[in-house]
């Protein structure tokens, strides 16, 4: 029974200092009949009422109550009501909702007889599995709850009506929960380069239920399986493949009361192994040209290249001088030329495969290149040994390509080529005899490799006599750093074509040219203030007997004491 509480203005005592005097009175008659009478504390506003009769009308009267009597009129209340049927749970109901691999999942909810009284009951639910008790936070018509593996389990539903338990209205029920399917074994994958450590919890085997796990096992996916030790947590696989990735599967086997036998609690984790740079060695063929060389290799494996990142060759070469050079070839590459290079010259050269992580091991080779024509032969020196023969000597070619098997020497009267002479020699000088005297001549040498180079030409007048001297040498002009020499034409040239010899200390020149009979020649880089012997000689192709000879010292430095 519910009623408001009076004013303080209402009650018509002192003050609201002596509440010990309030109270209410809360009578109940079945018809005529006072059932019963209580006093209760003016300062509540309900009062229960119990040891009625179902379903009879009752009417009950709240009279409030001062120090100075019973109220009457606005200090009275009265109402009328009729009690319900007595309510019977009849029982629970449970229903598997739905299974997961770590818990199955029941709904419970309590059953009450038809009566049109209680036509929306709630119910106050707690359940307790080994021991453990846990209640429902809400009044609710039913409940689910996640029971998991094979336990003792009991529910209880009490009647609720406005907030308040009725446990004498209740009904309980009690059951052992189906088998767990086992549980996620949790895999987790630490990969190194070439292993990998494969962790998971502890398998509960048992769970209540000795013959539910059947089996355990590891399964590379598509590559092997492995079985490990029930009562293990861990397992290291190696022989794996660094920079791989790889799909690894643990399942728990295990045979439901119900149904077939079948796979179920997996767990998957994909991992890729560290990546290494690569181990393996290029191996690589060379087919040599002439300026090229051609390279070429067989292509290296997937699992070879340790890491699935900047994958590439590289291919370097080194000449015989020090020079390096290096070009990157995608790793789909199997060949490569390496083009401009010279003729028979060696190369260091190395094909190496690299990834992300760094470059793999090289084998350094040394090729050479196939042989050319050689270049012209070095400027040919020409001297008349006497009337009747001349001497011809040169240098090897700058750029040899390849091995010198001998030089061609070519000698032609000029306006004759009938009159050719052809010699062929290892050496680099070659004697002519029979020379006619005052005669222009054709001189040519080509060297021989695998074929012949360019020809190195000169055309040379031979002399009738042996020249006499020059003739008045004498120094005309010096200066700190030159002499300039002044010299007149020998008496007998005995040659269309003439020269001289100049020498100084240790030093000897060559003046060639159109000459004429007065010659001056300046000698350049002396040194300051120092006395210089100078002979000159007529030559051509015979050298004079005698020659002329001077003396001349330079000046001093500009600015020197």
């Amino acid at each position: 029974v519910e009623w408001n509480s009076l004013q303080d203005s209402l009650w018509n005592d002192d003050s609201n200092t002596n509440d010990g005097q309030r109270l209410y009175r809360v009578s109940v008659e079945e018809g005529a009949v006072v059932v019963s009478a209580e006093n209760v504390s003016g300062r509540v506003q309900s009062h229960r009422l119990t040891g009625l009769t179902p379903r009879t009308s009752y009417t009950v009267t709240v009279v409030a109550i001062s120090q100075y009597g019973v109220g009457q009129r606005a200090g009275k209340s009265k109402t009328t009501f009729t009690t319900r049927s007595s309510p019977q749970v009849q029982g629970i109901i449970r229903d598997l909702l739905r299974t997961s691999r770590t818990d199955f999942v029941y709904n419970f909810s309590a059953v009450v007889d038809g009566s049109s009284d209680w036509p929306t009951a709630t119910f106050f639910y707690y359940y307790s599995t080994d021991g453990n008790r846990s209640f429902s936070n809400e009044n609710a018509t039913a409940i689910t709850i996640d029971i998991g593996g094979r336990k003792q389990c009991y529910v209880r539903a009490s009647l609720v009506f406005r907030g308040n338990v009725f446990d004498d209205y209740s009904a309980g029920i009690t059951f052992v929960t189906d088998s767990r399917i086992p549980r996620d074994p949790g895999l987790q994958a630490f990969p190194a380069a070439r292993s990998v450590k494969l962790t998971w919890t502890t398998l509960d085997f048992n769970d209540g239920d000795p013959t539910v796990v059947t089996a355990f096992s590891i399964s590379f996916v598509g590559i092997r399986s492995l079985f490990p030790p029930k009562n293990t947590t861990f397992l290291e696989v190696d022989g794996l493949t660094p920079g791989t990735t790889y799909s690894v599967k643990a399942s728990l086997v295990s045979k439901p009361p119900r149904g077939n036998d079948e796979s179920c609690a997996c767990s998957t984790v994909i991992f890729t192994t560290k990546s290494l740079a690569p181990e393996t060695k290029v191996q690589f063929q060379v087919i040599p040209q002439v300026v090229a060389l051609v390279l070429s290799w067989t292509a290296l494996d997937t699992a070879e290249w340790n890491s699935p990142m900047n994958r590439a060759y590289t291919v370097k070469w080194q000449n015989s001088s020090g020079s390096n050079s290096s070009s990157d070839l995608p790793h789909s590459a199997t060949s490569y030329t390496i083009k401009g290079l010279k003729p028979y010259m060696e190369y260091n050269v190395s094909v190496l495969a690299k990834n992300d992580i760094g470059d793999g091991p090289a084998e350094y080779r040394v090729h050479r290149t196939l042989e050319a024509a050689p270049s012209k032969v070095r400027p040919l020196n020409v001297a008349q040994l006497n009337l009747t023969s001349i001497h011809v000597s040169w240098g090897p070619p700058k750029h040899p390509n390849g091995l010198i098997r001998g030089y061609r020497v070519r000698l032609i009267l000029l306006g004759d080529p009938s009159s050719e002479r052809i010699r062929n020699t290892t050496e680099t000088s070659e004697i002519f005899l029979d020379i006619k005297g005052n005669t222009d001549y054709s001189l040519s040498v080509d060297a021989l490799t695998v074929a012949y180079g360019p020809s190195r030409s000169k055309v040379y007048t031979t002399a009738v006599g042996v020249p006499t001297e020059p003739l008045n040498l004498t120094v005309i002009n010096s200066t700190s750093r030159s002499l300039t020499l002044h010299w007149l034409r020998p008496l007998e040239v005995k040659a269309n074509k003439w020269g001289y010899t100049v020498q100084y200390n240790a030093k000897k020149f060559q003046v060639e040219g159109e000459l004429g009979d007065d010659v001056v020649y300046i000698l350049k880089g002396l040194v300051p203030c120092q006395t210089y012997s100078i002979t000159v000689k007529t030559i051509n192709g015979l050298t004079s007997d005698k020659s002329a000879e001077t003396s001349g010292s330079t000046d001093l430095a500009g600015g020197g004491v």
